[in-house]
């Protein structure tokens, strides 16, 4: 058992000295608008807007908005790299990605985020008070 809420594979993942990152970004979490999607859509489609690239990002995980999250990619240029996979992962399988997008603030303390941490990558989250304890 463990107190911080990581299991030990993640930690094992982050002491590692070797790194594949592959892939830039990825969310792990439930496909519910409310999960953070209702507001990363627009920032994604700002950047593109700003910089004309797309980036380039995966979603794993399923839930009842995935097929209406999955349309709002299908439909925007801005969003065409956005791979939607649909599925649930373990997390601590995804070591070839670099930076975990968590735009949720629904999250008590998100483990997903923790997991990411332990793991070495980087994170993007949303300033709010859900996440105050990661900015320590």
């Amino acid at each position: 058992a463990n107190v911080h809420g990581v299991r030990d594979p993640f930690l094992e993942v982050g002491k590692s000295t070797e790194r594949d990152y592959s892939h830039d970004f990825y969310f792990v979490g439930k496909l519910v608008w409310q999960k953070g999607y209702n507001r990363l859509v627009p920032l994604l489609k700002n950047y593109y807007r700003q910089t004309g690239e797309a980036l380039s990002m995966e979603w794993f995980g399923s839930g009842d908005d995935a097929n209406a999250i999955y349309e709002s990619t299908q439909r925007e240029v801005a969003l065409h790299n956005i791979i939607c996979r649909g599925q649930a992962v373990d997390h601590v399988e995804l070591t070839n990605f670099k930076t975990l997008v968590n735009a949720s603030d629904s999250e008590g303390l998100a483990t997903v985020t923790l997991e990411a941490i332990a793991m070495g990558k980087f994170v993007v989250i949303v300033d709010h008070p859900c996440n105050h304890f990661f900015r320590q």
